[in-house]
C-alpha cells in the first residue's frame, strides 16, 4: 500500500505528459540510433550526440518550467483557496459540532471519550450510540431552544442551505471528489439530511410518544460516513498548504469551545424509559454506549439480561 502511495502522484504526472514524454522518448531513441559505435564518417555519430544532448536538455527543461508554472498557479489560487477552506471549514465543522454536542449531552461525563476529532466523532458506533440515547423531548444547552425536536429541525436547515451555497459558489471550481461529498452529505447522509423527515416520521406513525433519536434517524451507511470524512480530510490537507504559503491565520477544523461538563448528560435517556421507547417500538441498534476509549461498547444491564 505504501508503494502505491507513493507512486501515484509519478503516475498522475506521466498520465498528464504522456504526449511531450512520447515525442521525447522517441527523440532519444533516435539519436541513439545515429549515435552508434562504429560510424566511420563520424558525423552521423556527432549529430546522434548533439541531438540526444538537445532532447535530454529539453526534457528537464520542459518539467523545470512546469514545475515553476504550477508553483506560481498556486500562489495566485491562494485568495480563492482560503475562501473555499474557510466557507467549507464553517459547514463542516458546523456539522461536527452538532453530532460532537449530541453526543455530549447524550453520555455522563465517565463516559466520555476525550477524543472528539471528526475521525471519532463519525464512527458508526459513536453516532449509534448518540442514536440510542439522545431523548429528543429534552432541552439542548442553547439558547431559546426548548427541545431537540425543533433544534435539530432549525440546524438542518441552517446547514443544507449553506451546503447549497456552496455547491453554488463553486461548482466547476471545486475539487469533484469535495464537490460530491458535500451533495451527498446535504442530499442522501444520515448524518445531516434526513433529519428535515424527522417531523413527517413523527406525524405518520402516530407515536408521539417515541424521542428516542432512533426512531427517526436510520443508522448511518458507511458512504456517509466515507463523505464526511473525505471532507475533512480535504480540509486538513487545504490547512497545511495554506498555512505554509499563506500569511493569515486560519482556523483548523478540529478548532472548537470545549463543552461545559456540567451538561453532560443532560439529554440522555434513562435506562427506564430506554426500555419504555423500545416496547413502544424504538427501533435502537445494539450498541449501548461507549467506554472512555472509544473502543467496545458498553452493553446496558437490561441487555446484559436479555431485556431489550
Amino acid at each position: 500500500m505504501r508503494m502505491i502511495f507513493f507512486s501515484q502522484p509519478l503516475i498522475n504526472w506521466i498520465n498528464r505528459n504522456k504526449f511531450m514524454l512520447i515525442s521525447l522518448g522517441s527523440l532519444m531513441i533516435i539519436s541513439m540510433l545515429f549515435w552508434l559505435p562504429g560510424d566511420t564518417g563520424g558525423k552521423l555519430s556527432d549529430f546522434g550526440l548533439n541531438l540526444f544532448s538537445s532532447a535530454v536538455m529539453a526534457f528537464f527543461t520542459v518539467t523545470l518550467l512546469e514545475k515553476m508554472l504550477k508553483k506560481q498557479r498556486e500562489l495566485e489560487s491562494i485568495p480563492f483557496r482560503v475562501t473555499a477552506y474557510l466557507e467549507i471549514r464553517n459547514f463542516t465543522s458546523n456539522i461536527t459540532n452538532l453530532w460532537r454536542q449530541m453526543y455530549f449531552e447524550s453520555h455522563i461525563i465517565s463516559d466520555i471519550n476525550q477524543d472528539l476529532s471528526p475521525d471519532f466523532i463519525f464512527e458508526e458506533r459513536t453516532i449509534n450510540s448518540v442514536r440510542d440515547f439522545l431523548d429528543l423531548n429534552k432541552c439542548p444547552n442553547i439558547i431559546f431552544e426548548k427541545d431537540w425536536f425543533s433544534y435539530l429541525i432549525k440546524t438542518n436547515f441552517e446547514l443544507v442551505s449553506k451546503g447549497n451555497v456552496i455547491l453554488t459558489r463553486y461548482a466547476g471550481t471545486l475539487d469533484v471528489k469535495i464537490y460530491r461529498a458535500i451533495y451527498h452529505t446535504i442530499n442522501e447522509s444520515a448524518l445531516l439530511a434526513y433529519m428535515d423527515k424527522i417531523p413527517t416520521i413523527r406525524q405518520l406513525s402516530g407515536k408521539s410518544a417515541l424521542s428516542v433519536l432512533a426512531s427517526y434517524l436510520h443508522p448511518p451507511k458507511p458512504n456517509d460516513i466515507e463523505q464526511i470524512l473525505t471532507i475533512c480530510s480535504w480540509l486538513d490537507s487545504e490547512y497545511h498548504f495554506l498555512k505554509t504559503n499563506n500569511n493569515e491565520n486560519i482556523p483548523e477544523l478540529n478548532d472548537y469551545v470545549p463543552f461545559n461538563n456540567n451538561f453532560a448528560g443532560k439529554c440522555k435517556m434513562q435506562e427506564k424509559e430506554r426500555k419504555q421507547q423500545v416496547m413502544l417500538g424504538a427501533k435502537v441498534t445494539t450498541w449501548c454506549g461507549i467506554d472512555k476509549n472509544g473502543v467496545k461498547p458498553i452493553k446496558s444491564t437490561s441487555e446484559k439480561n436479555g431485556e431489550v
